[in-house]
């Protein structure tokens, strides 16, 4: 399996997650909605959340970056490749969702599973949302929340690193 493939499978499957907890937590979210900017194919909301904030719907693009692609940077600061993975999704999408009437932010993870700012909103009203429906802790559906994407992102990590071994 090529190395892109395997990013690309990743990144669906924790995008699948985050659309899973999104309806469980009672949201209506969409999936890869096409056209949403315009007719050019640019998807910029892996998860679309309609009515997100103040009537707004958010547009939500999933990056999960590796340590390894800017070694010598990511040595000097911690999550740095996320950091920037999140300037560069907000270069390409923010601008133009605003314009268009809609919020936008990167999820941004490291294959380790750290997460950056960018996610801690969603997180925080996801967890309130399951805390409200589930008759539990907020802090409790914070946690159950991590641990199901720092899984679903890491099971991938392992199949890739299992490829490799294979081959």
């Amino acid at each position: 399996m090529p190395w892109i493939e395997r990013t690309k499978r990743r990144h669906d499957a924790v995008r699948d997650e985050l659309f899973t907890i999104s309806k469980e937590a009672g949201f209506l979210p969409q999936k890869e909605v096409l056209r949403l900017l315009d007719d050019s194919g640019v998807k910029p909301a892996d998860i679309l959340i309609p009515d997100y904030k103040h009537g707004k719907a958010f547009c939500f693009d999933i990056v999960i970056s590796s340590p390894f692609a800017h070694v010598q940077e990511s040595a000097k600061e911690v999550g740095y490749v996320m950091k920037e993975a999140e300037k560069f999704k907000n270069n390409k999408y923010n601008e133009k969702c605003t314009n268009k009437g809609y919020l936008f932010s990167p999820f941004a993870m490291d294959i380790f599973g750290g997460m950056s700012k960018s996610c801690n909103a969603l997180i925080n009203r996801l967890s309130l949302a399951l805390s409200d429906k589930n008759n539990v802790p907020v802090w409790l559906s914070k946690i159950r929340i991590r641990q199901r994407l720092v899984s679903t992102a890491q099971k991938y990590v392992a199949l890739a690193l299992q490829c490799r071994i294979d081959h």
